[in-house]
């Protein structure tokens, strides 16, 4: 089977880079409210990526994360 939905755990706080690149069956990723980063590439290449949900404290999306 192939993954399409993830949930990122509580104790991260950064998606570092390249982290989802070229996972291309994720459908929906939820990010918790500890994550404040996101560096650059981490969805690279995720084209069937619809839903995602950003936390409230998050202070950094860098360039080129959400590449295709």
């Amino acid at each position: 089977h192939q993954i399409q939905s993830i949930s990122i755990p509580s104790q991260v706080t950064v998606i570092e880079r390249y982290t989802f690149y070229y996972c291309i069956n994720i459908k929906v990723l939820n990010l918790t409210d500890s994550i404040t980063s996101i560096e650059e590439y981490a969805f690279d290449s995720c084209m069937s990526l619809v839903e995602l949900k950003l936390p409230a404290k998050i202070t950094t999306i860098n360039e080129n994360t959400f590449n295709y």
